[in-house]
């Protein structure tokens, strides 16, 4: 696959860069998530010249304060759905930026998004090639190729 980690975090810092007018602190290392609050993580799958999945998992509380960037509301005002929307788009755009950069016949899926306290995510015969966490507002943030 011709993806640098260095283009990997180019792309996430783009998305939340323009999407959420917040710059990304990249910790490099695989951050446990909080074992107290519920945890988000969503998917888009790429198919064609290239198949693989793109996931971001992050806390209840990261997820919250995309939505409400970028919904333009207050954080108390967020739904579930609101915060499985907003990083399903984040997801959808990260995605498409890792698309942009494979050969021209790959597709992308539509966002899966899952939420909860205790839950297995994973995408049947696949394996992470890369992993990255950051911190978005002191959040922890975990990208998956």
């Amino acid at each position: 696959m011709p993806l640098a980690q260095s283009d990997l975090l180019q792309i996430v810092s783009g998305v939340w860069g323009s999407v959420l007018g917040m710059e990304v602190q990249f910790t490099g290392e695989c951050e446990a998530l909080p074992q107290d609050e519920p945890v988000l993580s969503a998917c888009v799958q790429i198919t064609g010249a290239w198949a693989g999945a793109v996931t971001l998992l992050c806390t209840a509380t990261a997820a919250r304060r995309a939505a409400a960037v970028m919904f333009g509301m207050e954080a108390d005002c967020i739904s579930s759905g609101d915060m499985q929307d907003s990083l399903g788009e984040l997801a959808n755009m990260v995605g498409g930026g890792v698309k942009s950069l494979l050969p021209e016949t790959c597709s992308l899926s539509l966002p899966t998004v899952v939420e909860g306290n205790d839950y297995t995510f994973s995408i049947r015969g696949a394996s992470p090639i890369q992993e990255t966490t950051f911190t978005y507002q002191e959040q922890p943030v975990r990208v998956t190729l």
